[in-house]
């Protein structure tokens, strides 16, 4: 269970007080993270540096419901000349499992001392918004722009995955070559011809 402060309690209830977001992708196959923030400069949290120059054009939270469902947190990024294209390199099945982040922050609008915070000054009292791993990562083309999609796993992801697995034998030995959960899975599956109930 999420547990959330007075203070965060108190943020998340005003008008007075203006949020951004912490948003980090990694690390990839190449050990490189993506780190952006909606700050309209780059702000530095935990000796990790924040990009204000993001072109993420939406963020799409997963929409409370009572039933079990594959509801997934989206990020769209536009990116019409392909600059994140070398980190995710080779789509989803690359990026698979690469972790996400999204810390949630507010920023002193008023002008008075706000919780032990000045005005104009950032509350040093973060919140994590969606904590997982990617799920895909696909560009789709509009007529105004490239888009590339990232969506990470659902809170039900552990039970019911939004994408399908391929699993023949070339897929798995070229993508996983240290699995061998479906070794058993194809042996013996040579063609067989049946006549008459009988195998020849």
């Amino acid at each position: 269970m999420r547990t959330i402060t007075a203070a965060q309690l108190d943020l998340l209830t005003r008008n007075d007080v203006q949020p951004f977001l912490l948003i980090s992708i990694g690390p990839n196959l190449n050990t490189d993270y993506l780190r952006y923030t909606s700050l309209p400069y780059d702000f530095t949290y935990e000796s990790n540096l924040y990009l204000c120059d993001s072109n993420i054009v939406n963020l799409d939270p997963p929409r409370i419901s009572d039933t079990i469902d594959k509801e997934s947190y989206t990020l769209t990024f536009s990116d019409p000349e392909y600059n994140l294209r070398p980190f995710f390199e080779g789509g989803s099945g690359r990026l698979l499992g690469t972790e996400m982040s999204i810390l949630g922050g507010f920023v002193n609008s008023t002008d008075t001392l706000l919780h032990g915070t000045s005005p104009g000054a950032i509350f040093d009292d973060y919140f994590t918004i969606y904590k997982g791993k990617i799920d895909s990562a696909n560009y789709t083309t509009t007529e105004e722009t490239v888009l590339l999609i990232v969506e990470g796993a659902s809170p039900m992801g552990p039970l019911d995955l939004t994408r399908t697995i391929i699993t023949s034998h070339e897929y798995i030995r070229r993508k996983y070559p240290s699995e061998n959960c479906y070794i058993k899975l194809f042996e013996g599956s040579a063609q067989a011809t049946i006549e008459w109930g009988k195998n020849q």
